[in-house]
């Protein structure tokens, strides 16, 4: 009915194959009951941009041609600099509402909305917010902190520490108490305001541990095998079972009558980019070019440290790309020497660096290493710049010194691998002709479809996506020119040009795929099982449901008829 309250609950990059399987096990009981009086259905959403673009499509209600954004990555083909730009700068969907008080808490990739009654805070403990974290009214974060704590796994999740096992317990428990503290916050700030209307927030504990743990729960990865895979699993049981109580914990906060929409607008898999974009692509690319490598093909690959589980260097792997695997004889006297020393000279030669240059003393991460940064203000504008800048830890930027140069070239990207053409007339120092765009696009596209999985030989390429296809000089198109999909995990390729690509390794073990899901609970909803949607319409039916009808702002319809009992 118009006029009800709605809660809507997120679950961020939630798969519902998985969560299904739980609730036929009972693990996750809350779930089962909101499924019982609900209509539900499967969800999807965009297949390219798909890690980047999900939460700012709800967020505005709109694809990414009408916002004319598709991603956080922005490159200048003036400069071939390549920037983080953070969060879309358009008001999110429910500061455009008829509502008189609306909270929105920790919705990743939205900026701070322009409503009188709206009580926001964003970035208080979401992976990726993409927006600093600050709060309407201003202070509201701090009051936050201060009284319950930020997220204990906030910034911890970033890390390549799948196979140790004791971040991943750490990690695991920190998630299950975050998403605690957070029904903890959303309590709080339903009694502080009894006359909300609207409450939407994203539960960010299911991707954190998503990115780390797939490969524990998915029998077709290739690393379910592995001797410790049984502790992933083990955490992405936890903290599901942990995301499930705390969604009890909000359903029982809320009235009878209340609108409960719980869904996802992306969900997880098998990681089948991480290499693909930051290594495999990019050396290719300059291969090709240059005839010669960047990267070396070692014989006994960093990445053979999965087996005997020693861990990986502190930081993002992908920032020690070069240094790991860059082809030339410092590089690969410096990697010998690292490859055969323990953790403990490691450590050592830490402390003897950090006595020698008077830094802290490094160590392998740890979910105790990260911390909260306090609350900022400004108008959204100044938020976002906060947000720019360069993406020093991406491996494409191993090449970018030699883009001016090539015809093709990956750009950073944290989805699948992009592919930038330098073309006369957009680029500053373009080398492809626009009529031989579509050529040169052809050949690329031949090349990419040669290569082969180093482990069986088989093909790895699923898709090959022109998104610049309509208009390849468009000022306000994609950053990148091909988007490239990979059917499966790889390590390490084979061209039959280049030779051997990898093997490299592996940082994460899952990634997302465009598949979500919602469930719609209400007295006045039959319960039923709705054909395939797609994800946009989640903010449509918020919308119809607050305000009785959708406004052509909304790309979605609405899933559901709020006018009849």
């Amino acid at each position: 009915m118009v006029g009800q309250r709605v809660a809507a609950i997120g679950l961020d990059s939630a798969s519902w194959d998985y969560l299904s399987e739980l609730v036929g096990q009972g693990e996750l009981p809350n779930l089962a009951r909101l499924l019982e009086r609900s209509l539900h259905g499967r969800l999807e959403n965009t297949i390219e941009y798909r890690s980047e673009l999900s939460w700012t499509t709800f967020v505005t209600g709109r694809t990414g041609p009408h916002l004319k954004y598709w991603s956080t990555v922005r490159f200048d083909p003036d400069t071939y600099e390549v920037l983080d730009k953070g969060a879309h700068g358009g008001q999110p969907f429910w500061a455009s509402l008829p509502c008189e008080k609306p909270i929105a808490f920790d919705v990743p990739h939205s900026v701070l909305g322009d409503h009188p009654g709206l009580i926001q805070v964003n970035t208080w403990g979401a992976h990726s917010g993409q927006f600093p974290r600050s709060s309407k009214p201003a202070g509201l974060l701090t009051e936050i902190d201060e009284r319950f704590g930020p997220h204990p796994a906030f910034e911890a999740d970033y890390e390549a520490c799948w196979h140790q096992p004791q971040y991943v317990h750490d990690l695991a428990d920190a998630l299950v108490a975050g998403a605690e503290r957070r029904v903890d916050i959303c309590q709080w700030l339903m009694e502080e305001n009894p006359d909300w209307d609207l409450f939407v927030t994203v539960m960010s504990e299911p991707h954190s541990v998503g990115h780390h743990c797939w490969h524990g729960i998915d029998p077709t990865h290739p690393l379910h095998s592995h001797p410790l895979a049984h502790h992933s699993a083990d955490a992405m049981r936890r903290v599901h079972i942990g995301v499930d109580e705390a969604v009890g914990r909000l359903l029982d906060a809320l009235d009878p009558d209340d609108v409960v929409i719980v869904f996802a607008v992306h969900g997880m898999a098998n990681n089948t980019n991480d290499l693909p974009a930051q290594a495999l692509v990019p050396e290719l690319l300059y291969r090709l070019e240059a005839g010669r490598s960047a990267l070396a093909n070692p014989s006994r690959a960093h990445g053979a440290r999965q087996d005997t589980l020693w861990p990986l260097p502190p930081g993002y792997t992908n920032r020690y790309l070069s240094r790991l695997y860059a082809d030339s004889l410092p590089a690969r006297v410096a990697r010998d020497l690292w490859r055969y020393s323990t953790p403990t000279v490691h450590r050592l030669r830490w402390k003897l660096k950090a006595r020698l240059t008077g830094r802290p003393v490094r160590d392998f991460p740890s979910v105790s290493d990260f911390h909260a940064s306090p609350e900022v203000q400004g108008t959204n504008e100044e938020l976002l710049m906060l947000e720019a800048g360069e993406q020093a830890f991406q491996g494409p930027r191993l090449y970018q010194a030699h883009w001016p140069e090539m015809r093709a070239f990956a750009i950073p990207t944290y989805s699948d691998a992009h592919i930038r053409l330098n073309v006369v007339g957009r680029e500053r120092h373009g080398i492809v002709a626009p009529e031989d765009y579509d050529a040169v696009c052809d050949e690329i596209e031949a090349e990419l479809r040669s290569l082969r999985d180093l482990a069986d030989g088989q093909p790895v390429i699923r898709d090959i996506m022109r998104v610049r296809a309509d208009d390849p000089m468009d000022p306000e198109g994609p950053s990148a020119d091909l988007v490239v999909l990979f059917n499966r995990p790889v390590g390490g390729c084979t061209h039959p040009k280049v030779g051997r690509l990898g093997s490299y390794p592996t940082l994460r073990t899952g990634e997302h795929d465009n598949r979500g899901f919602v469930l719609i609970a209400a007295p006045w909803i039959r319960p039923d099982e709705m054909h395939l949607n797609s994800a946009l319409d989640v903010a449509a039916t918020v919308a119809s449901i607050v305000s009785g009808r959708v406004d052509e702002f909304f790309d979605g319809h609405s899933l559901v008829d709020p006018v009849s009992p």
